[in-house]
């Protein structure tokens, strides 16, 4: 699991080896944004990696389900956020069939990667994030070679505001922000957006600049 919280900033830079774009690769994965609460918003940002053996992982019901934040089923997952969050992966080899406790999380939805589910009567697909209602136990019928996540956790108050990679419940923020952005860009780095160490590779532009 990496973990990387923007905070009031980041800037990271990924690259594939050279030997692996030669030899060819996959990758299954799925990349999720979680928002902060707003008297979080600007912390210091921040980076984790934790090995697949500090998550908890368990069977029930024929699922086989991670923790990966958060806290589900009596497991606690390492990492830390600052307000109560769900986040588990789940995966199935044969139908699997569970209850979804209203007490895993305020807010509760489910997402599929790949394979389909029956949810309280309803069929969903991949691809569709399925929010569950509040306050109630939900049961979920899984079919085989399903991989999803259930995410959620306590509600947050007001709205997020999203434009390309900003985020914040102020609009104020989000547009410095892309001033300071812009700014990096031209100048390779700033106090807002420092330059990545040992990357030396040209800035994404803004969008429409």
């Amino acid at each position: 699991m990496n973990w990387m919280t923007a905070g009031h900033g980041i800037v990271h830079s990924e690259h594939t080896p050279e030997e692996l774009r030669t030899q060819g690769q996959s990758m299954h994965g799925l990349q999720t944004w979680v928002a902060l609460p707003d008297g979080e918003e600007d912390c210091e940002p921040s980076f984790e990696h934790h090995a697949a053996d500090s998550l908890p992982e368990f069977e029930i019901s024929g699922a086989r389900i991670r923790v990966l934040a958060g806290e589900a089923w009596g497991k606690a997952s390492p990492v830390k956020f600052p307000s109560p969050i769900l986040y588990v992966a789940l995966e199935t080899e044969s139908v699997a069939e569970l209850t979804l406790s209203s007490e895993l999380a305020e807010e509760r939805a489910l997402y599929l990667v790949c394979g389909s589910a029956n949810v309280a009567g309803e069929f969903t697909d991949a691809g569709v994030m399925l929010v569950l209602e509040s306050g109630v136990d939900v049961a979920i019928k899984l079919s085989p070679g399903t991989k999803g996540v259930i995410c959620g956790g306590a509600k947050l108050p007001g709205k997020k505001r999203i434009e390309w990679n900003l985020v914040s419940s102020s609009q104020e923020k989000i547009d410095q922000a892309k001033i300071d952005w812009t700014a990096a860009v031209q100048a390779g780095g700033n106090l807002r957006f420092p330059a990545v160490p040992g990357d030396e590779n040209p800035w994404i532009p803004l969008p429409g600049n």
